[in-house]
């Protein structure tokens, strides 16, 4: 019992903190945890949603979770929009890999990584 009241008071104060300073990734990264650990997938992904809209610089750090959450949700088609937003706006690694994630096909996942590779000439993916 006393796990929970303290999971609560977490949500409390990372909801406040995600009101006082939404651009913040980490505050969302951290609700997106504490309800998928709960079972709440879909809530986690809609932090991490949230985050996407008010804090997009977070997004690399966000992306592979994106793509597991929309997976267990059935929601693909909205993460794979925002994800492919995220992409053009600020091209990484990180979000790559989660748009091959949820590509149909092994072809599709490569042709995602070659696009990568060649606009930002990353020598990780090159390797």
């Amino acid at each position: 019992m006393h796990r929970q009241g303290d999971v609560a008071r977490a949500l409390v104060l990372l909801t406040d903190a995600t009101r006082q300073a939404p651009e913040l990734a980490r505050s969302w990264l951290a609700i997106a945890a504490i309800k998928a650990q709960a079972g709440h997938n879909g809530e986690a992904l809609d932090a991490l949603l949230s985050l996407a809209h008010r804090a997009p610089q977070g997004m690399p750090l966000a992306a592979g979770r994106m793509a597991e959450l929309a997976r267990a949700t059935g929601r693909e088609a909205q993460v794979l929009a925002v994800l492919q937003s995220a992409d053009a706006q600020v091209p990484s690694l990180d979000v790559t890999e989660a748009l091959a994630q949820l590509s149909r096909d092994e072809t599709e996942a490569r042709q995602r990584y070659l696009a990568h590779l060649a606009r930002e000439h990353s020598l990780v993916i090159a390797g």
